[in-house]
Parts: C-alpha cells; structure tokens; sequence
C-alpha cells in the first residue's frame, strides 16, 4: 500500500473522530433512545407473536375437544343422532308437533310376560330426549307446579301402522283413577288438543289395567301405581276410543336434594285417524299430520272432593324448550362460538350441507375479558397494528361421524381469525404508553438541546462578531441551562475587557495596510501616466513613418505590428481603467437559461453555435453584458480555427464547488508550450491584419472580475476555452 496515501486515510479518520467527539452527548443519548425504543418494539412484536402462536395451540386443542363433545352430546342413549332429522331438532325453542323418529319408544309397560312379578319401581322407561319439549307449570295461587315434559313422534315408514307415539312426565298427587258413570272432571286426566285443517279434543283418563283385572283380582294394590289410559273423543259420547292405548306408572324422585315427589310417566300411541289427515300414498309421516299444532292440558285432583284443578296448559302452537336440540348442544359444548357445519355425501356423490351453526343465528358470545379498560386496549391495539400483518388464519377441525341413512358424513368446526389474544392487547397498551413516554423525553431533550444550541450560537456569534453581549441575558434564568448562559456571559463580558489591547493593535495594523495600499495605487496611477505619455510620443512619428513609406511595402508591414502594438497598450489601460471604475455589476443569474437563450440566437443567425447542458436551476453571480463580451470573443477565436461547417458548442455543467461553462471548436489542438501564452497582451495568430491578440487579454481580465477563471485545454477533437465560475448550493 502507497504510505502517503495510507497517512491521508489515517488523517482523514482521525478529523471523522473529532467530529463525533464533538457530538458525543447529542450521538449518545440518541443512540440510548433508539436501543430502548428498539428494545420496547422488540417487545411488542415478541409478545405478540408469542401470544398469537400459543393462543392458536391452546385454540386447536379446544376446538377439538369442542367438536367431540358436540357430537357426543348429540348423540342419544339408543344410538341415534340429532343429526338425523336436524330440522325437527335444530331450535332451541319449538311447539308441540309430531316429530320423526327412526323407531318407536311405544311400550306396554304391564304385559303378559311381567304381569306376575311387576313392580313399578322395576320399571325404567325414557322417552327420546330430542322428542321432549318441557314447559312450566304455574298454579291458580301463583305458585309453580313444576315442569311437563311431553313428547309427539312418528315412526319414519312404520311398519305396524300409521300411529303417532306419545310420552308425558309431570309431577302429580296420587292418581284418582276414574270409573264408568263418574265424570271425567272429577278425576286426575290428561286433554289434548289438534290444531290442524280440521280441530279435535282427546281427553284421556286413567283406569284400573285390564291384564290386572281380569287376571290377579286380588292382588290389584300391587298394580297401585300402574294406569291403563283410556281416551275420549270429543263428539264420540261416552264410549273411550278404540284409537287410543296406553299405560301410566307412578314413581317418587327425588329433585335437586328436595324431598322426594310424585311423578307420572304416560307413554301411549293414537291412531292417525283421530288427527284426521287425508289418507294418501304419501310416505308416513305425511305432510298435512306435521303441521298438526298440539296443546296439552293437565289437571290434578289433590283433594277428595270437587273437581280436579289445572297444573299445564299448554295452548296448541306454544312454544316450548327441548331436552335437547342441536342449537343447545352447540351452545353448550362449543363456547368459542366457531362455525359448525356438517356435510354429507348424497346418492350423486355431491357434497350437502346437513347442518350449521349459522343458519340458527345463535348469538355470538366471548371468553375475552371484559371492563372497559379491556375495550380500550382492543380498540387501541386493532388503530395501531395492522390486522393484515398479525392476523391469523382460521383454525379448521374435521372429524368423520355416522349418521343413519346418510353415508360420510363430516362435521368442521371453524374458528373466525382474531386480531391478538385479550392479554397480549393489554400488554401492548402499556408498552405503548411507555414508547409514548420515551417520545415525550425525547421532545423534552430535543427541546433543551436546542436552547443549549440556541445559547452556544449566539455566545459564538458574540465571540467572533463581538457585537451583542447582551442577548445572552435572555437565556438566563434558575434552571441548569439558564445558569449556563449566565456564566457565558459573564466570561464573555471578562473576556471583552481583556481583549481591549488586543483590538486597537489590530486597528493599528489595518491602519498600516490601508497605507501600503494607498501607495500601491499611486504607483499604479504614475505607471499609467507615463504609459500614456509614452504611447502619446510614440504615435505622432509612427504615423509620419506610415504616411512616408507608402511606397515601401515591407516597412509598412513592420511598421503596422508597432502601431497594433501600441494600440493594444493603450486598449489594456483602458481595460483595467475601467476594471478600476467599477464597471462590472455582478448579480444572481439563472446561467443555464441565460445561456440556451443566447446560443438559439446565434445559432438562428447562422453562426451554428449548439448549446449543451441542462436547461435552467444553475445560479451563478456575473455580469451578464461582460460576460456576452467575453463569449463574443472567444466565440471569434473559435471560428478562425474550427473546422469548416462544424458547430461550435457551449457546454455548461455542474461541479460540487464550482460551474464550468466551456466554449468547444472542431479543429487543430494548440501547442502545450503555449497554451498559456495565448491569454498574453499583443500575442495574435499573425495571420489576420484585424487581429491585435487583445481579445484573450481582455476576456481573462474580465472573468477574473466576475470571480471566475479562464483557462484553454485540448480536447481529442478539438479545443475547449473554460470558463468557471464559483458555485455554492442555496440553502
């Protein structure tokens, strides 16, 4: 490596190092500023990605376990699904209606078979929970009677018979049953009501059972708790109907730690001839019997006497609560509110949707944290962070199930993308406070630093103009930096009285100088006096020289060279003359239009001058009629030597510190030895009788006015007079 350019390198990075010392607070605590700022976004987008990926485990193992507790929930204790017939059990909230089951749950519960060992408490019978619907009770006094529940069912395609299955349970004194003559008022019963295209009214009470009756006469107080039903029809008199059958049991169950209660469970089946549907070859159920409207009425008799008083009224069309329903099941297993579908594969091998959340609307709830300082830190953390740049992707689960008369069947559980977990929102709102604190600092240090710049600008402007000692008064005050400014101006103050001496010395030796300059000037003056007087002496003689010698051509000729000389003499006094008398005007000026202006001008009078460069934005200080006479001269010179029919070009371009705009010409280069010489007073081509070598002379004496210099160099093709001009960027 070259060691003086190694020591510049070193020397040029030991002033880069005296520059930085000089800024050491201000680069040091913005470099602590950027570090804690950076450590803090750092934070934010750690914490938040952290909480994003934890919060999509923790939300793929729930939705999981979701999505199989809602299948699970949905299935029924004999093995069938909701899902077999979600339209029917969807809501969760219907009315009575007959509804399609897969098989029936109509039983006698005392036959032939169990006749000889019956007991009630033996018996266990319950009705599909999908089929239930519950509806409250409430007494004449206001008091509750507590819940019926009740159940209407048709067997899908049922191979013994066009009849719709039953089921009650309801809390009730002890059956009074009822006997042949008594009216049915008298005696616990149930009625039911058909809102259909035509209406019908069923009263079923509760008999001895004809099994016990007839065969165990008497052991009839074991078959206490057990009720044959008998059905009336409205319009049919007295006679029960033979469309009605079924049996009732009694039992006590003890609720929620109560004392124990009186239950009765009724499971019967009607004929479809009592709904009087019209008898078609549409498949069972049929249409026209499931919009059938049932209303069911209860009445007790507690006491031994009166009649018999109303626990359930249940209008046809009320609306009651299922056991069960696919919108409960959904409530209840999958609190995230993800959407649920379920598709399956049809007979064409084309994918249907059996069920979804969204078409029961079910309200959408959050396991978020609430208050209003949660709402804040959401709203604030969905204004700042992009929803685009930490969103999730929705979380999908899938999972196989069987469902009867139905082949692949799939349930998907999909979870709405969320924005960032309620903690990692929380967090991200204080962090932002304490960004916003930072910036808060950093307006208060920018704040003082720019006071203390303010105090060091104009305690510099106050040493190095030595005007204005007072206006560091201003800064002073109690605080640090006011002190500050105290104590600079004190020591500025102390400073200007010692400094007394030093400045009258100072005017001494200018005083001294303007002398020195006085005296220069009046040599120059007596140099020009006796340059005139010379020229003035030397031009009468030549002429009388000329005038004689006419006839003598090769004196004439050496005569003419003194006569250009001496002229020349007296055009150079003039130029500096005028130099002198302040002749030159300089002013800011846009070169590069100037400049284009004047060479369409030219080039329009066919003088075939072409400007090259930019078109405006370079300001220059000049004199724009000096600098047209320079550019007339050096254009002159530039079409004496250029090559026939080439153009002569004004090239104008920008340096860091200085703007050169060059005059080129086509033609021979100039000898190096003399390239200097040619700017020399008298010194001409000698091939022109015009041509004095003024013009070059002249030009350079004027750009050195204008604060620019000329100068001549070779080019490949040609030859280049520059012009610079100093140049400074506007601020």
């Amino acid at each position: 490596m070259n060691p003086a350019a190694a020591t510049s390198g070193r020397r040029y990075r030991k002033r880069w190092f005296q520059r930085l010392q000089r800024w050491n607070f201000t680069l040091g605590t913005i470099a602590f500023l950027v570090a804690l700022t950076l450590c803090l976004i750092g934070a934010l987008a750690d914490i938040n990605f952290a909480a994003l990926q934890k919060e999509q485990r923790v939300r793929e193992s729930e939705l999981k376990g979701q999505l199989a507790q809602f299948l699970l929930s949905i299935r029924e204790p004999d093995g069938s699904s909701l899902l077999e017939n979600p339209q029917e059990f969807s809501a969760g909230s219907r009315p009575l209606n007959v509804v399609t089951l897969r098989r029936s749950f109509f039983t006698y519960l005392l036959q032939t078979g169990n006749a000889k060992v019956f007991k009630t408490g033996d018996i266990s019978f319950e009705a599909p929970r999908a089929c239930q619907v519950e509806y409250q009770g409430v007494r004449k006094d206001g008091t509750s009677s507590g819940s019926l529940r009740t159940c209407f069912a048709a067997v899908l395609a049922d191979q013994s018979g066009r009849y719709v299955y039953f089921s009650l349970r309801y809390p009730s004194s002890k059956i009074e049953r009822h006997r042949p003559g008594r009216p049915l008022a008298e005696v616990n019963r149930v009625v039911f009501t058909f809102s259909g295209q035509k209406q019908g009214r069923l009263t079923l009470s509760y008999q001895i059972p004809p099994l016990a009756k007839s065969k165990y006469p008497s052991q009839l107080a074991r078959f206490d708790q057990v009720h044959e039903l008998a059905g009336f029809y409205a319009g049919e008199g007295g006679q029960p109907s033979r469309l009605v059958s079924g049996q009732a049991f009694e039992s006590l169950v003890e609720e929620d730690g109560s004392a124990a209660r009186n239950y009765v469970t009724v499971v019967g089946r009607l004929d479809a001839a009592l709904f009087q549907v019209p008898s078609s070859d549409e498949q069972w159920p049929t249409s026209a019997l499931k919009k059938v409207n049932i209303g069911v009425e209860v009445y007790d008799k507690a006491g031994p006497d009166g009649k018999a008083e109303a626990l359930f009224q249940v209008s046809a069309g009320q609306v009651g609560t299922p056991l069960v329903s696919l919108t409960q099941a959904y409530l209840a297993a999958i609190p995230s509110r993800a959407s649920l579908q379920v598709r399956a594969t049809g007979a064409g091998g084309n994918r249907s949707v059996v069920w979804r959340s969204d078409d029961d609307s079910v309200s959408q709830s959050t396991t978020r944290l609430d208050g209003r300082w949660q709402w804040l830190a959401d709203k604030w953390t969905e204004l700042i962070i992009s929803k685009a740049f930490l969103q999730s992707s929705p979380m999908v689960e899938s999972q196989n199930l069987r469902i009867g008369g139905v082949a692949n069947a799939t349930a998907t559980l999909t979870s709405t993308p969320f924005m960032l977990p309620d903690l990692a929102t929380r967090a991200f709102t204080w962090i932002s406070g304490a960004l916003f604190l930072i910036l808060g600092m950093t307006f208060y240090w920018g704040h003082n630093n720019w006071q203390l710049r303010r105090i060091r600008k104009t305690a510099y402007a106050v040493v190095v103009k030595r005007t204005g000692e007072e206006h560091l008064k201003q800064f002073a005050a109690r605080d640090e930096l006011g002190t500050l400014a105290r104590v600079f101006y004190l020591v500025l103050r102390r400073s200007r009285s010692r400094d007394s001496n030093l400045v009258k010395r100072l005017r001494e030796e200018q005083a001294m100088r303007a002398e020195k300059l006085r005296l220069q000037e009046g040599h120059l003056q007596n140099r020009k006096s006796i340059l005139d007087a010379i020229g003035h002496e030397i031009r009468s003689p030549l002429q009388s020289l000329l005038n004689i010698t006419k006839e003598l051509p090769a004196v004439q000729q050496q005569l003419g060279r003194i006569r250009r000389a001496v002229t020349a003499l007296f055009t150079a006094n003039s130029v500096e003359e005028g130099l002198r008398s302040g002749e030159i005007a300089l002013s800011p000026h846009d070169l590069a239009d100037w400049l284009s202006r004047y060479a369409r001008n030219l080039d329009e009078a066919g003088r075939k001058v072409k400007y090259v460069g930019p078109i405006d934005e370079i300001i220059v200080q000049m004199d724009s009629m000096q600098l047209e006479q320079i550019l007339d001269s050096l254009l002159d010179n530039a079409e004496r030597y250029r090559i026939p029919g080439s153009d002569i070009e004004l090239r104008l371009q920008q340096g860091a510190f200085s703007v050169e705009l060059a005059v080129f010409n086509q033609g021979p280069a100039i000898p190096e030895a003399g390239i200097e010489q040619i700017f020399d007073l008298g010194v001409s081509d000698g091939h022109s009788g015009v041509n004095s070598g003024l013009g070059l002379f002249a030009s350079r004496i004027y750009a050195l006015a204008m604060e620019a210099t000329l100068s001549a160099r070779n080019e490949p093709t040609g030859v280049s007079f520059a012009l610079q001009f100093p140049w400074r960027a506007s601020k």
